[in-house]
């Protein structure tokens, strides 16, 4: 299958609701389907401010995610906890003074769904304790794998193409 491009992946992004308080949240939230009930290969992401949930956006450029695959059945649970703990700002005391969580996302997949955890600068990631708070947040939660990857080092970057 051909790697999309990063203008391919955008045009098909579609915001849903631009969320500045709690209760905006809460009512996106409580009005649109649940993350499981989304159909395969399909995503949410909640990004600050106008940051797009690509890795050559500016924002993400320098920065990378943390993955959680996790088994279907615990989707909407992590899914609600990651997004809490980001609107909540339970992340900012896991990483660097220095560094920003740019998002997070959770995407339907064949076997394990994915949960990411989007931040400005991977240099900063070796210092960070998000697997640690994730798991902390949701202790009954068997993770199939977590791992961290800058965006950069992805084959399908743009500015790592020929």
């Amino acid at each position: 299958m051909p790697i999309a491009t990063a203008a391919e992946v955008e045009a098909n992004l579609e915001e849903i609701y631009m969320v500045k308080t709690v209760e905006n949240f809460w009512g996106v939230y409580n009005n649109i389907p649940d993350a499981s009930d989304l159909p395969l290969r399909f995503s949410y992401h909640l990004m600050r401010g106008n940051i797009k949930p690509l890795w050559e956006d500016p924002c993400n450029a320098q920065g990378g995610d943390w993955k959680f695959k996790v088994q279907k059945q615990n989707t909407t649970k992590l899914w609600k906890e990651v997004l809490l703990a980001t609107i909540g700002e339970q992340f900012s005391t896991s990483i660097s003074p220095d560094d920003e969580i740019c998002g997070v996302s959770v995407s339907i997949r064949n076997t394990n769904d994915v949960i990411q955890v989007w931040n400005r600068y991977s240099r900063f990631s070796e210092q960070a304790l998000i697997v640690d708070k994730v798991q902390t947040l949701t202790p009954d939660i068997d993770f199939r794998a977590t791992f961290y990857k800058p965006h950069h080092q992805r084959e399908s970057f743009e500015k790592n193409r020929p």
